[in-house]
């Protein structure tokens, strides 16, 4: 491969590495852009949930008696289609009231470990294919919780933008990349001509010095490089210094072997 395919296939690897590390910070970006903008949602839909239970639990009543308790929870999930399940727990974790026509007996550990150390304030927690948000519901003395709600999110529904968001980044990196491959040929032809013809000078210059060397030693001989000016230099003069250097260095080497012979020789 010539010095000008190397050299364009470096700046394309270059320019392809540089778009791809932006491909993958910019998806992770909108992923945790997205997170935090459905994690505010869910904390404003389980405030509106909290507070109407609340307003039953302040006048004493059991969470589970609290009247129309269902339609309130799916009221709330109607607002947001994406959710999986609203749930209304028990202190001890155990579900009451729920929007799944199959709900848990008991709500996700790490949703309990995070109600455990809310202190009566919206929390959030995630298990491995779900999102969690809840808050606790305090009594009418508002000193403890004696239960909570939870809105289960589906990690799924933030999949979808994010594949999609990730495609299209790799696609206009794509046709970037090949654009500016366009590009690099051109200026590297016509912009960096010059300093290219000079180093693929100086390779043609080592490639006609080992040739020499080796069809010397058959008794042929090898073609000059061809003539190019460069690093205050050109190429036939580098040539000739290079084979009067490998000259002198035999001559050396040649004279050393005569004076090691006749210092064994007394």
């Amino acid at each position: 491969m010539s010095l000008f395919w190397r050299s364009w296939a470096l700046v394309v690897l270059l320019v392809a590495v540089v778009l791809a590390a932006l491909v993958v910070l910019s998806t992770v970006q909108f992923s945790t852009i997205l997170s935090s903008l459905v994690q505010g949602r869910l904390a404003v839909l389980v405030q509106s949930v909290q507070l109407s239970f609340r307003s039953a639990t302040s006048l004493g009543l059991p969470l589970a008696s609290v009247r129309n308790g269902a339609a309130i929870l799916e009221r709330s999930r109607q607002r947001a289609p994406q959710i999986d399940a609203i749930h209304v727990f028990d202190r001890d974790g155990r579900v009451l009231l729920s929007t799944d026509t199959m709900p848990p007996a008991r709500i996700e550990s790490a949703a309990m470990h995070a109600h455990a150390l809310s202190d009566g304030e919206i929390w959030r927690a995630e298990t491995s294919n779900q999102l969690l948000s809840g808050m606790p519901i305090l009594d009418a003395k508002k000193r403890r919780a004696i239960g909570g709600v939870v809105i289960v999110y589906p990690k799924a529904g933030l999949e979808t933008p994010i594949k999609a968001m990730g495609a299209s980044l790799a696609l206009y990196a794509a046709a970037i990349t090949l654009l500016m491959a366009g590009l690099a040929v051109f200026i590297l032809r016509y912009g960096l001509r010059h300093l290219i013809a000079v180093f693929a000078g100086i390779e043609a210059t080592f490639t006609a010095f080992e040739q020499h060397e080796w069809r010397h030693a058959a008794g042929g001989t090898s073609p000059a490089p061809p003539p190019v000016v460069g690093f205050g230099i050109d190429t036939r003069t580098l040539l000739s210094l290079s084979e009067a250097a490998e000259k002198q260095y035999i001559s050396a080497g040649i004279e050393l072997a005569a004076l090691e012979s006749s210092g064994k020789a007394v």
